[in-house]
């Protein structure tokens, strides 16, 4: 088996050299976007920020969805802009929306506009209903 590696490296070693330049860049890609971007906080994460950092949650869904069902003690706040966020600039934050896309997008603006705590629930509502996590329905 290392026999036949080694003979397909040295016919091939053109493509080997290109597919471990993608690789690297692949990884180092990541690595930045990790450094730089805002955190993703899995649900069991994000009990650890409410509990422990005192973290607010904002969720910027609409407010139907919202009231049919949110994290208890999340603040409503439907397209929340920088301008909106100002008073948690220096305070931990975690954005949360349907599926996490729209609060991932968020939080990396926030982020480059100088909020340094602010975070995302990954996968956003549906993860939290997946880890069976309760949800308090109503207003806010």
């Amino acid at each position: 088996m290392g026999n036949q590696l080694i003979s397909f490296i040295s016919n091939h070693l053109g493509l080997c050299l290109a597919f471990t330049g993608i690789l690297a860049l692949v990884f180092i890609n990541e690595y930045i976007t990790q450094k730089q971007g805002p955190k993703a906080l899995t649900p069991d994460d994000l009990i650890h920020a409410m509990n422990k950092l005192n973290a607010s949650v904002i969720d910027v869904r609409e407010l139907a969805p919202f009231q049919q069902g949110h994290i208890t003690g999340s603040k409503h706040l439907a397209g929340a802009t920088e301008n909106k966020l100002t008073k948690y600039k220096d305070k931990p934050f975690v954005l949360v929306c349907a599926r996490g896309l729209q609060s991932s997008g968020t939080a990396a603006k926030l982020k480059k506009a100088g909020f340094e705590q602010v975070m995302f629930l990954s996968g956003g509502i549906t993860a939290w209903k997946t880890a069976n996590l309760p949800l308090t329905k109503g207003k806010k």
